[in-house]
């Protein structure tokens, strides 16, 4: 199957799950085996963020990671290495605050093809980021996350208002479960991001469908129009 097209925003609504991942998850035993399985649910995304590796290490893992997605056709994000993605042939970027600056990341992008998502921690970013052509934007951290340790939690208030200022999908992410997914639904989020609820679960796919089973109904611009 193919990977999935750079050219369409809409795909991205496709996927509501996003398998973040981190450095320790991507060189431990039976990483691979993992990804495949959640690639497999059809209905996610896979994040690769692994901080603290080196260039050809990440790369590498890159490769592994397209041939998953790309068999499965569901995509691959890189996150923050612009030049790992378009070598590893990523279908997209996610970019954020700490990063290439945003006009020069989007002017890379644009020139190898390249969608991009955005971090978000406000209303104004994830504005700004549709306006520099985002094709969806992640915005946290929502709840209380393991991942960012004395990082105080944003809560839906502030996802519901960034879902009803935008008309891109919204990703939410940081400390998201079944027990607060249909929170993130209800604020009007497209999907959500996570780590330790998909990667360190028992069944990994099957995690993936249990965080998607609160997103199904209306599509992205449906929301979004019915709240203006």
């Amino acid at each position: 199957m193919d990977a999935v097209s750079h050219d369409s925003k809409k795909n991205w609504q496709k996927f509501p799950v996003h398998a973040v991942t981190s450095g320790s998850l991507v060189t431990s035993p039976g990483f691979f085996e993992k990804a495949a399985a959640v690639a497999s649910s059809g209905l996610a995304a896979i994040n690769l963020r692994a901080h603290g590796l080196g260039g050809r290490q990440l790369f590498e893992i890159a490769l592994k990671l397209r041939e998953i997605t790309a068999a499965a056709g569901t995509p691959l994000i890189v996150a923050g290495r612009i030049d790992i993605a378009i070598a590893a042939g990523a279908d997209s970027v996610q970019l954020g605050a700490h990063g290439v600056p945003l006009e020069a990341a989007v002017e890379l992008c644009g020139k190898h093809g390249k969608n991009f998502g955005y971090s978000c921690h406000s209303v104004q970013e994830a504005a700004q980021a549709r306006e520099a052509g985002a094709s969806y934007v992640y915005l946290g951290t929502v709840f209380s996350s393991v991942s960012k340790p004395g990082v105080s939690p944003c809560g839906a208030g502030l996802l519901a208002k960034t879902c009803e200022s935008v008309d891109i999908p919204v990703v939410a992410i940081g400390g998201i479960d079944p027990s607060n997914a249909g929170r993130v639904a209800g604020a009007g989020a497209s999907g959500a991001a996570a780590i330790s609820s998909i990667w360190n679960a028992p069944d990994s796919r099957a995690a993936v469908l249990e965080l998607a089973e609160f997103f199904k109904g209306l599509t992205i611009a449906d929301k979004w129009r019915g709240r203006r």
